[in-house]
C-alpha cells in the first residue's frame, strides 16, 4: 500500500512539474490559460489515468467473466473532452484568432498527464520536451512574416494619393492597394483604403501614423493581420 502511495506521489509530481513548466511559458505570453489552468489540467489527466489502471486492476481480480473491460474508456473522455476547455481558450474577433496555442497546449498538457497517470515516464518526458521546445524554441527560430494589411481612413483631398505616396516612400513602407471603399458623410468623402502590408518586418507604425496624422486629412489609420 506504501509503495503504491508513493508511486501516485511520484506520478503526480512529475504531473505538476511538466504542466507547470508549460503554464509558466504560456503565463509569460499573458494567455487565456496560465499556470494554474495548465497545472490542473495535468494534474487531474494524470489521477484519471491512474483510476483507469486502478479500476482495471480491479476487474481483474474479481476473476469473473461476467465483467467487461474497456481499458481506455476514461482515457478516451478525457480527449474527447478536453477539447471543450480547450475551445474556451479561443477569442474569435471580428478581425483575429487568438488562443490556439493556449488550446493546444492545453490539450498537450492532458496527453502528458495520461501518459504519467498510465506509468509510461519515457513518452511523456520526451513528449514534454518536444512541447516545451515547440511553445519557447519555434517562436524565437522560426519566424514567419504573415500577412498584415493597413487600413487608412481619409476625407477626400485634392492630390491625396500623391500625398500618400510621398509619406510611404519617407517613411520606407511597402504597401499596395487592396481595396478602396468610399462613403459620403455630409457634404465630405470618406476614403477607406486597405492595403497589404509587403516588409511587416521592418515596418515602423509609430513613424508612418505620425507623418499621416500631420496630414490632417487623415481621419484614422489601423493595422490588421487579416490580409
Amino acid at each position: 500500500m506504501a509503495e503504491n502511495i508513493i508511486e501516485i506521489t511520484v506520478k503526480l509530481i512529475i504531473a505538476l512539474f511538466f504542466s507547470g513548466l508549460i503554464g509558466t511559458e504560456r503565463e509569460i505570453n499573458q494567455s487565456s490559460a496560465g499556470l494554474k489552468t495548465h497545472i490542473l489540467v495535468g494534474i487531474s489527466s494524470t489521477i484519471i489515468a491512474i483510476i483507469q489502471i486502478e479500476a482495471i486492476q480491479y476487474a481483474l481480480s474479481l476473476d469473473s467473466n461476467i465483467i467487461s473491460i474497456d481499458p481506455v474508456r476514461l482515457i478516451a473522455q478525457v480527449v474527447s473532452g478536453i477539447g471543450f476547455l480547450g475551445a474556451g481558450a479561443i477569442i474569435v474577433t471580428r478581425r483575429t484568432i487568438q488562443g490556439l496555442t493556449t488550446a493546444a497546449s492545453i490539450w498537450s498538457v492532458a496527453a502528458l498527464g495520461l501518459a504519467i497517470g498510465i506509468g509510461s515516464y519515457w513518452t511523456a518526458s520526451i513528449g514534454f520536451l518536444f512541447v516545451i521546445g515547440t511553445l519557447i524554441f519555434f517562436k524565437r527560430v522560426v519566424v514567419v512574416d504573415a500577412p498584415r494589411s493597413v487600413i487608412i481612413k481619409y476625407l477626400n483631398k485634392t492630390n491625396a494619393f500623391d500625398v500618400l505616396d510621398e509619406i510611404f516612400i519617407e517613411c520606407e513602407v511597402e504597401l499596395e492597394t487592396k481595396r478602396l471603399h468610399v462613403d459620403v458623410v455630409g457634404d465630405q468623402m470618406l476614403y477607406t483604403h486597405v492595403f497589404r502590408l509587403n516588409n511587416p518586418r521592418t515596418f515602423d507604425f509609430d513613424k508612418l501614423s505620425k507623418k499621416l496624422i500631420e496630414t490632417r486629412f487623415v481621419v484614422s489609420i489601423e493595422m490588421s493581420d487579416i490580409d
